[in-house]
């Protein structure tokens, strides 16, 4: 992911490979020293093999092997702009990564039933697969279409759990709907759910700017609804 989310860096590197007739460059020098900024010792240690290791005296001379295998891996990736002999084959372009996103279920929080009659028992699948709710999911900055939403239930105690709340029937037959303070998505439509940095930064809106839900639903729509390319619009009702 480090690779695919600097393009611009490779064909900067990929340029002054092609000036220089070198392998490493000094891009990919700045690289290598990001990744090693970011791994503890070992982890970037393990980049290495036996051979390596008995090769390598200083600091330099592993970021400089550390980057010919990062140049070596982009191209196994196809992010070369240039061909082996220097010439320019494309100027790398940003990469979207919407068909490797990852799926994601809104499903309740907890694993097993807190009840303490029930002793940590399990949670079944509440939902069978044609009555499973298909939402448009806010998350962040961005907008996730058909995201299934899945409830659980205690099969002693009967409790039913969703992500934002749980829902149970007291001893005089009255059903209770208890919402979550610490919920990680919120229902705010018929079909539209979202995370807590969402709604938080609508709430922060409105009390910091005294912004109003009309004014948020137009901030939301053309600053993170509209560039997702996704035909959803966010209400004034839903804020």
């Amino acid at each position: 992911m480090t690779l695919v989310n600097n393009t611009d860096l490779l064909n900067l590197h990929g340029q002054q490979q092609a000036s220089f007739r070198q392998e490493s460059t000094s891009w990919m020098a700045a690289l290598v020293c990001a990744v090693k900024a970011k791994l503890s010792g070992n982890d970037f240690a393990s980049l290495f093999n036996c051979d390596n290791t008995q090769a390598l005296q200083t600091p330099q001379q592993c970021i400089t092997m550390a980057g010919k295998k990062l140049s070596r891996f982009s191209l196994s990736l196809s992010l070369a702009s240039h061909t082996s002999i220097g010439v320019l084959k494309h100027k790398l372009r940003p990469i979207f990564t919407t068909s490797v996103q990852p799926i994601i279920l809104i499903t309740p929080m907890v694993m097993a039933c807190p009840t303490l009659t029930c002793n940590k028992h399990s949670l079944t699948q509440e939902l069978r697969e044609q009555d499973t709710s298909q939402v448009t999911l806010l998350q962040g900055g961005q907008c996730f279409k058909n995201v299934l939403v899945l409830a659980g239930r205690c099969s002693i105690c009967r409790t039913l759990y969703w992500a934002d709340h749980e829902r149970f029937t007291q001893d005089n037959g009255d059903d209770v709907c208890l919402y979550l303070n610490d919920a990680k998505y919120l229902k705010v439509g018929k079909s539209v759910w979202v995370d807590r940095l969402v709604f938080r930064a609508i709430v922060n809106a409105n009390y910091s700017f005294h912004a109003s839900a009309a004014a948020i639903t137009k901030f939301w729509h053309f600053s993170f609804v509209q560039p997702s390319g996704v035909t959803f619009k966010l209400s004034r009702r839903q804020v």
